[in-house]
């Protein structure tokens, strides 16, 4: 009965191949609540679409999904979503949180997790890493806020996405707010290094298309040491539009780099202008933004797989949030 309150926890699901119709790892779409915690799914081979958890629909108000991992889910084509939110009922709540998502591969594109309806929903403590497509025109995002009223984003780490053969202006995002009402992206970190072959190649830490109303954007580490090609620009921080409106004033106390100053290695773009170096961005969009850095942070390890993007340090006290460092705020200093 859609009353009841579910859980659906300590399940493994593994080991699945063929078929070429959209395979669920688990699909769970009625319940007064529903959590989802602690479950493995992993090690599933699809001829289309691949979703590890999909959760949601217009019954349920309330969902948790945490301590899940999903890894090592692989399509030769369609689209893998490692955890994707349809919470459409009056007045959902999600909280998406301390999952793993890792070893997404897609011939056509890849999220880590994706949001597409919900009242009020929290990511948060997730880690997002080995996210891939070989697909010539693949597309890979960490999170992609494609909807919701109010999305919090936060504390999440995002890295290692790649597709080493796509061909396209803006392949590889770390955090994709596309649409949406509210987005409140605080305390991320995000490291992206791709390369393609492709003709044209270009990245983005952050993204922001023109359809959510209000951006804030506070404490996130966002680098972005890509390899643009052709038309393609490496880019920290993107927006689709030269207005300002929707990019609230309190945005502040950011890390934006993209690898040395240069026509294609930009802290933000703004489809039409480039801004090469923090200053100028600055400038641009005052108040906003007057404490924020551009510096290569010293990440622990970016150089052998998996990465870990926690900050060296040699203070005493230390957890995952990396804003709790006393080192953290000399480096910024």
């Amino acid at each position: 009965m859609n009353s009841e309150k579910k859980y659906y926890s300590n399940n493994v699901i593994k080991n699945i191949t063929g078929g070429t119709s959209s395979l669920y790892g688990m699909y769970v779409t009625y319940g007064k609540y529903i959590a989802i915690n602690n479950n493995i799914v992993e090690n599933i081979n699809n001829g289309a679409g691949i979703y590890g958890i999909y959760m949601g629909g217009s019954y349920t108000p309330q969902i948790d999904v945490y301590k899940n991992k999903i890894q090592s889910l692989t399509t030769t084509s369609g689209t893998i979503n490692g955890i994707y939110s349809n919470a459409s009922a009056t007045g959902a709540i999600v909280n998406i949180y301390n999952d793993t998502i890792t070893g997404l591969n897609s011939a056509g594109s890849s999220y880590g997790i994706q949001i597409s309806n919900g009242v009020t929903t929290n990511v948060y403590n997730n880690l997002l890493y080995d996210l891939n497509s070989s697909g010539t025109a693949g597309t890979v995002y960490g999170i992609y806020a494609n909807g919701g009223t109010t999305n919090n984003i936060y504390n999440n780490f995002i890295s290692e996405l790649y597709a080493p053969s796509s061909s396209g202006t803006n392949q590889i995002i770390g955090i994709n707010l596309y649409n949406g009402t509210t987005q409140n992206v605080y305390y991320n970190t995000i490291y992206l290094d791709a390369a393609s072959s492709g003709t044209d190649f270009g990245t983005s830490g952050i993204y922001a298309s023109t359809t959510p109303t209000t951006i804030k954007l506070q404490n996130n580490i966002v680098v972005n040491n890509s390899t643009p090609a052709g038309t393609g620009l490496t880019v920290a921080l993107r927006r689709a539009s030269t207005s300002l409106t929707q990019y609230d004033n309190s945005s502040n106390n950011n890390l934006f780099y993209a690898g040395t100053p240069g026509a294609s290695n930009l802290i933000y773009y703004d489809g039409t202008d480039s801004y090469e170096t923090l200053s100028d961005f600055q400038t641009l969009v005052a108040p906003r933004e007057s404490a924020s850095i551009t510096n290569m942070p010293p990440f622990i390890n970016t150089s052998t797989a998996p990465y870990d993007l926690h900050i060296k340090h040699n203070c005493s006290y230390w957890s995952r949030e990396w804003w709790h460092c006393s080192c953290w705020y000399r480096y910024r200093l």
